[in-house]
């Protein structure tokens, strides 16, 4: 039966590939690999659950981004993944940048993801000796920008920045 749930939710997964960078999936050939310990979908609500080890890993031409958690929910309507929700030990990695949260909103008609940390750990972000952490950290999926829209904090290494000109 799980593996029935496996297969079924893979082949709903190629059906949804526009998980991230929903605009651009019908430009280039997108790939999204879902997995994890236990996974459940719901055909007749268009529910998805994944629990425990989940992986979440996007390829769009040469980009990936791989996100990882402890749970992931979502939704499928009329054929597209929506009011998706990452919880527990979040972390997103593009390769240049990489960020962790308790959880995590996708809000793919902006195409962003919301970190968020608790009062005890913030959310983090880092990128080419740039390190973001705060309370909320907004990262945009397409141009890879981190916002901080709730305050926070901002180092930045120079040493490591040496050949950059200023933004």
């Amino acid at each position: 039966m799980q593996r029935f749930a496996l297969t079924s939710l893979l082949v709903l997964a190629a059906a949804a590939a526009g998980l991230l960078y929903a605009d651009e999936a019908e430009q280039e050939s997108t790939t999204l690999q879902l997995s994890a310990e236990y996974i459940d979908f719901d055909p007749q609500k268009g529910e998805i659950s994944l629990n425990e080890n989940v992986r979440v890993v996007r390829e769009l031409g040469e980009e990936t981004l791989t996100i990882t958690c402890d749970e992931l929910n979502g939704k499928l309507q009329d054929g597209e993944l929506t009011d998706v929700e990452a919880i527990g030990n979040v972390k997103l990695d593009t390769g240049q940048l990489s960020a962790t949260g308790t959880r995590a909103v996708f809000d793919f008609e902006k195409n962003i993801i919301r970190l968020y940390g608790t009062e005890d750990e913030w959310a983090t972000a880092s990128s080419e000796g740039v390190k973001s952490r705060g309370p909320e950290i907004v990262f945009n999926i397409e141009t890879e920008k981190v916002t901080l829209p709730k305050g926070g904090v901002t180092d930045i290494d120079m040493s490591r920045r040496s050949g950059t000109q200023g933004d």
